[in-house]
């Protein structure tokens, strides 16, 4: 099997695999905190879409008050 097509096979498991994932998932980005992409999971624990996510950063998550 080629490279790409190895890679791709790959990535299309990993999506899957972080997509359904029951467990609230995202990756962001470590200097702005912005979150880059978020699971099913992690939208319906905030009520956000993953487009609505993605205009947000991790302070924007927090509660008022909540440190960390």
């Amino acid at each position: 099997m080629p490279a790409k097509a190895v890679l791709k096979s790959r990535e299309k498991k990993f999506r899957l695999l972080f997509e359904e994932h029951p467990q609230p998932m995202g990756l962001f980005d470590p200097v702005t905190g912005r979150i880059a992409v978020a699971n099913r999971a992690l939208c319906a624990l905030y009520g956000f879409t993953s487009q609505e996510l993605s205009a947000m950063t991790l302070a924007d998550l927090q509660a008022p008050g909540e440190t960390g």
